[in-house]
């Protein structure tokens, strides 16, 4: 599948010393196997979603969000804890990664995403991210 075809684009920006354990691929490969936007209405056609791990010294990479309604496209960029990123095992990190992709649909209402049932998709992505043990329940970690 080319990328411009995907529904959902995961990617990060991260620090060399942490860039092995910001690994998108688990996630993306479950999106791309279980999640198809239609299903959710017709407002959104793609969500490019960046992890950014890096110091909080760097301000370049700052967190952001943004939706196109003539495209459909939502893009969003938000910062992981660095510190928590150098100091966590991969497998931590990955479920991090996955809180922070569902805390983002939080950002939807704020940049007036339309025609899009955000509740039904958080759901879906809960459901889907806990049964593959990318999230775990607060008392558990």
């Amino acid at each position: 599948m080319r990328m411009i075809d995907k529904q959902i684009i995961l990617n990060a920006v991260a620090w060399e010393d942490v860039a092995a354990k910001v690994d998108v691929e688990p996630l993306q490969q479950l999106c791309d196997g279980n999640i198809r936007l239609i299903n959710y209405g017709d407002g959104v056609k793609q969500i490019v979603f960046t992890f950014i791990a890096v110091p909080s010294s760097d301000t370049f990479h700052e967190n952001d969000a943004s939706f196109d309604p003539k495209t459909g496209k939502v893009e969003v960029a938000l910062r992981l804890s660095y510190e928590h990123m150098q100091n966590t095992s991969a497998k931590r990190c990955l479920q991090m990664m996955a809180s922070l992709f569902i805390v983002s649909l939080d950002l939807y209402d704020g940049i007036d995403v339309l025609d899009f049932n955000i509740a039904a998709f958080r759901n879906d992505l809960q459901n889907l991210f806990e049964k593959e043990g990318f999230l775990v329940p607060v008392d558990k970690q």
